[in-house]
């Protein structure tokens, strides 16, 4: 009954200012309607019930919108037009002070405002704030002392209006977060008060001054007596952003909502840092290498082809630094290395894209053994920094997408040295029950593996080569059953053009590859150091490229030529490093791991569109 007596005074007031404005010089109704009930949800409500007639409806309008405004009250001249396609721009066109409960009406030609930022000396971050005061501030006390002053700077995450006189909100910054407690008594005047907090909205970077507090409840505060929007947010932010297509196309939007992308991203740097801290430590020596260059070589992929105006030919994006950095190693520079962007026109997958990151590293005058010791090093020392404990760690999910193929592994990984190994032809040929072609430079070598394939169910589409067929027998067999650390060693020649021939065992190369999880996390053999059997592998590699094998990279006769003044017995590792930041913070897919994935842009709108759209990727 109380209820139905309240909606019938409602009721009579919305009739009463109907009447009262309806000169065509009266002022507008609607305005009056939310001047007496002192805020605009509440008025919007009311009109809205009123309107459909649905007085024992409640109403969940909680924003302003033009749109929907009751269509008895739209002839109205006054009432608010949207300012910008952006609802939100446009909502915010409409404040309420909370010292008299008006409603005011920004200026048709109201634009937001970016005013110059010049941080003070009771300027401090978030986490400092909280280091310092966590442990000083009791429940329900305000430190009023001048010498605790500060002002905190930070993006609005959560807004809360708890009355006429009082708004909470939670900024964060530089990885923290504190809560922002905005009170009229604090402020000079009402005024003050409420041109602070009139245009406050999710999303805003804001500057606040006042002194540190808890609340009753314990919660560490800064009880501002200042607020200033240093950035307004155009746009509405939402709570949840699932759809992948969005993610990719706003980066922006996608680390705002999900917090678990820039933990991912700290965790690369933190993996990069690791690297470099690691080899450094070994006396290796950073270098750059050119990423343009008229022929690429190094490894088995496409290149993305480019022309210089100025030189007046063709070049390519580098596919791999290998053959630069060794070259450095014949100029003198035993221990040199390369963490930087490799390029290969291929497909996009779970753990594929076609811009991504390696680090490879070269070292004179060493073995098989002793490159085998410096994968397993760095890798567990990467493994120790990042996870901060033991190199036996269990990997867990973290709030990214989960429409990746790849599976987290359901047991503890164990990184500790030395990896399990194994030989690569002995493994395959009891995976698949039959021996392999004895000799893999045969004529008949290709059918044979063709053969082999199709009995297996290994795809044979083109191009049909040996190391082509092998690589496939061995994704199929072999790389699925390696979830704990192992190297895989012993490769054919064939598989492996740049590598020395492991003198125990003919025909087989002294290589190995680490996987993880199923996954291929780093390759790494003794250099060949003879030009004329470089030039020999070059030539066969041309064979394959002839045979349809657009991969096979051409030969590159200025490496053969610096090999001829005389290579050190030399190693070499290259490790994927997108890859292994996939596998310590758990995340199935590459994209959540690259600030700016590739994607494929359709249609002029490609870079617009509303963040809850499907969007174009």
């Amino acid at each position: 009954n109380t209820t139905n007596s309240v909606h019938a005074m409602q009721r009579n007031m919305l009739q009463a200012l109907l009447q009262a404005t309806s000169g065509a010089g009266a002022s507008c109704p609607t305005a009056s309607l939310l001047r007496q009930c002192g805020h605009p949800a509440v008025a919007m409500a009311t009109a809205h019930r009123l309107h459909e007639g649905g007085a024992n409806r409640r109403s969940t309008t909680s924003t302003f919108r033009s749109d929907r405004a009751p269509s008895s009250l739209a002839p109205c001249p006054q009432w608010p037009q949207p300012l910008h396609p952006t609802p939100h721009l446009s909502a915010r066109c409409m404040h309420t002070t909370p010292a008299s409960g008006a409603i005011t009406e920004r200026p048709a030609e109201w634009t937001p405002t970016y005013p110059a930022y010049t941080p003070s000396k009771a300027t401090v971050g978030i986490a400092d704030f909280r280091q310092i005061y966590s442990e000083k501030a009791n429940p329900g006390q305000v430190m009023d002392d001048p010498h605790t002053y500060q002002e905190l700077a930070g993006r609005v995450m959560r807004l809360r209006i708890a009355g006429r006189k009082l708004v909470f909100m939670d900024i964060a910054a530089g990885g923290g977060r504190i809560q922002v407690v905005a009170s009229q008594s604090r402020f000079q005047t009402p005024d003050a008060f409420g041109n602070a907090v009139r245009q406050l909205r999710k999303g805003d970077v804001v500057s606040a001054v006042g002194f540190p507090g808890m609340t009753k409840v314990g919660e560490l505060s800064l009880f501002a007596s200042a607020i200033t929007v240093l950035s307004p947010c155009l746009h509405d932010v939402p709570d949840v952003l699932k759809d992948s297509n969005t993610q990719l196309r706003q980066r922006h939007l996608h680390m705002r909502v999900n917090p678990w992308v820039v933990s991912n991203l700290k965790t690369r740097a933190a993996i990069i840092q690791s690297i470099r801290n690691t080899l450094t430590d070994q006396d290796f020596v950073e270098v750059e290498t050119p990423v343009l260059w008229p022929i690429v070589g190094g490894a088995s992929a496409r290149p993305f082809a480019t022309r210089s105006n100025a030189l007046g030919q063709d070049l390519s994006l580098r596919i791999a630094t290998e053959l630069f950095l060794k070259t450095l190693v014949v100029g003198g520079m035993d221990r040199v290395f390369e963490l930087g962007k490799q390029f290969r026109n291929e497909g996009v997958d779970a753990t594929h894209n076609p811009e991504f990151t390696t680090c490879e590293a070269y070292m004179a005058y060493q073995d098989f053994e002793g490159l085998v010791e410096l994968a397993e090093s760095l890798i567990s020392n990467v493994v120790t920094t990042v996870t901060g404990g033991p190199a036996v760690v269990a990997i867990s999910s973290n709030s990214g997408s989960s429409d990746a193929p790849t599976e987290l592994p359901a047991e503890p990984l164990d990184f500790s040295p030395p990896f399990r190994r194994v030989q690569l032809i002995p493994a395959l040929e009891t995976a698949l029950g039959t021996k392999l072609p004895s000799d893999l430079e045969a004529d008949t070598a290709i059918d044979e593996l063709v053969t082999l394939c199709r009995r297996s169910g290994v795809s044979t589409e083109k191009p049909q080569t040996v190391p082509a067929l092998l690589d496939r027998l061995v994704g199929r067999f072999l790389e699925p059953t390696f979830i704990q650390p192992t190297i895989l060693c012993n490769h054919p020649l064939a598989m492996s053009p740049l590598a020395k021939e492991d003198p125990a065992i003919p025909g087989t190369a002294a290589r190995f590859e680490l996987f993880v999880n199923g996954t291929e996390l780093c390759n790494a053999y003794q250099e060949l150091n003879d030009p004329e059997e470089q030039r020999r592998r070059f030539q066969t590699q041309q064979q394959d490229r002839q045979a349809g094998d657009t991969e096979a990279p051409p030969p590159d006769d200025d490496y053969c030529a610096a090999l001829e003044y005389g290579l050190p017995p030399t190693v070499g590792i290259g490790v994927g490093v997108d890859r292994l930041v996939m596998l310590l913070t758990g995340t199935p897919h590459i994209r959540d791991v690259i600030a700016f994935p590739m994607y494929k842009r359709v249609g002029e709108g490609a870079r617009s569109g509303s963040p809850h759209d499907g969007g174009h990727a």
